[in-house]
This record gives C-alpha cells, sequence and structure tokens, in this order.
C-alpha cells in the first residue's frame, strides 16, 4: 500500500525531477567551482519548500525540512 503511493508521486514528480537532474549536469561544476550548481540546489529546495536553506562559507548546501528529533542526512560531492 505504502510503496504503491510513493510509486505514484515518484511518477507525479518525474518530470520535474530529470529537469533538475538535467540542469545539474549541464551547469560545469569542478572542484572549487560550484557555486551555480548550488545556486540551482537552492532553487529547487525553495520550489519544494524547504523549512530552511543554508550556503556555509565552505560552499556546503544544508537544507532542513520539519523539526522533529530524527535527522536524516545525505552528504554528496557536487562537483
Amino acid at each position: 500500500m505504502i510503496a504503491k503511493k510513493i510509486n505514484e508521486l515518484a511518477e507525479k514528480y518525474k518530470k520535474d525531477m530529470v529537469q533538475f537532474l538535467r540542469d545539474m549536469i549541464a551547469i560545469p561544476s569542478e572542484s572549487c567551482q560550484e557555486e551555480k550548481v548550488i545556486l540551482r540546489i537552492k532553487e529547487e529546495m525553495e520550489k519544494v519548500g524547504f523549512d530552511a536553506i543554508k550556503i556555509d562559507p565552505m560552499g556546503n548546501i544544508i537544507g532542513r525540512i520539519g523539526s522533529g528529533r530524527h535527522v536524516i542526512a545525505m552528504d554528496a560531492h557536487i562537483d
């Protein structure tokens, strides 16, 4: 039941997700030159309703949804 709902939602957002990934791939983002792709990620985070978005002094983008006790973190290279 839950898997079916997840699949339905994934299909609903498929076009937007594919465009976002295409945008990120198209933006040059070699090491130490990730600013443009970070700004594109920020734009997408704003679009989908993140509660907080921060770009730290090192150029990492950090987003938060909700305020519960548990934290799910994703860490990845942007370059």
